[in-house]
């Protein structure tokens, strides 16, 4: 399963980056999940010519029609993301989203495209779930073991 947390680092929909000239690791939460959309969408749009959307979904249904449209539907999708973190359902941690930004390259379109571009470690651990099975929860991501969806709870399938 991918969870909101990985799309938003890894690739953005709602997800990695190129490098990011980084501070230190003092930004927000909501700075780091930005400063990820911004780039993904500018990715994206830089990149419209060779997208493919096999004939499942187009590029304006999934990038919007210009980089600040992707941005407003990223953002919106990533709502529920600030909020647990402020709530404390997602512990967030801003020298590995730093260092999330700074290490991630696209690379090519298609790899953009595929999802196949490597990212750092630090992606995987810049925002957590802290949730335990059976705990109240408003998304997925809510959940500190990776394999459990959120049904109002934090529930691990069989």
């Amino acid at each position: 399963m991918i969870r909101l947390t990985k799309l938003v680092f890894a690739f953005s929909f709602v997800a990695g980056v190129a490098a990011c000239g980084g501070g230190g690791g003092d930004l927000s939460a909501s700075e780091a999940i930005h400063e990820s959309i911004t780039r993904t969408c500018e990715k994206a749009f830089e990149c419209e010519a060779e997208f493919d959307g096999g004939g499942f979904i187009t590029f304006e249904e999934l990038y919007g029609t210009s980089v600040d449209d992707c941005i407003t539907m990223f953002e919106a999708a990533s709502a529920d993301l600030e909020a647990s973190v402020e709530a404390g359902r997602i512990a967030y941690d801003s020298a590995d989203a730093e260092a999330c930004l700074d290490g991630t390259d696209f690379g090519t379109c298609q790899m953009f495209f595929e999802r196949t571009y490597q990212t750092p470690a630090a992606c995987d651990t810049t925002f957590v779930g802290t949730v335990p099975e059976g705990g109240e929860c408003v998304t997925s991501d809510d959940c500190a073991d990776d394999n459990a969806t959120c049904d109002g709870v934090c529930i691990i399938p069989a």
